[in-house]
């Protein structure tokens, strides 16, 4: 069901190194994407200095476009290779921002087959429906940025 009233909603994606994100605003009328943007750390920066860029970074992300809320993705362990520190620290410093802005953030893990749900296709096996989604709805925006994307719309409620 689309909302009364228009609701913006930010999906984040990161390494240890970069930020991705993607603000997406849904109105009676249609979803928007506001903006896609990738951040990466200065390549001479000590890790304390990237923990304070990144939160500098969030804190002017989130100043600037006001979500209502948002998600980001979780890290999934894959086999034999452990979620990395670096990484764990941006998710630290994600969900501060987003608590010292008033903001529901999200972890969201399984995009897909929540998405999928929402749509209408949870038995449609694969994910080419989404990025199906992602190029028709957004002219075919860089696959960098779809799982940004993919995780701003998991948070909004689409029929």
């Amino acid at each position: 069901m689309r909302m009364e009233k228009d609701v913006k909603v930010i999906g984040f994606e990161c390494s240890g190194e970069e930020l991705t994100f993607a603000v997406l605003e849904d109105s009676p009328r249609d979803t928007t994407l506001i903006v896609r943007e990738t951040r990466k750390a200065p390549a001479n920066f000590t890790r304390p200095q990237v923990l304070q860029w990144l939160r500098k970074e969030v804190h002017a992300i989130l100043d600037k476009y006001q979500p209502e809320n948002g998600a980001y993705k979780a890290a999934q362990p894959m086999p034999g290779r452990p979620v990395s520190q670096e990484r764990c620290q941006f998710e630290g410093i994600l969900m501060e921002a987003a608590l010292s802005h008033q903001i529901q953030l999200s972890l969201e893990g399984l995009i897909t087959k929540q998405l999928k749900k929402n749509l209408g296709l949870s038995k449609v096996t694969g994910t080419d429906c989404l990025q199906d989604l992602v190029d028709t709805k957004f002219s075919s925006i860089p696959k960098k940025y779809s799982t940004a994307v993919l995780i701003g719309l998991s948070q909004l409620e689409i029929n």
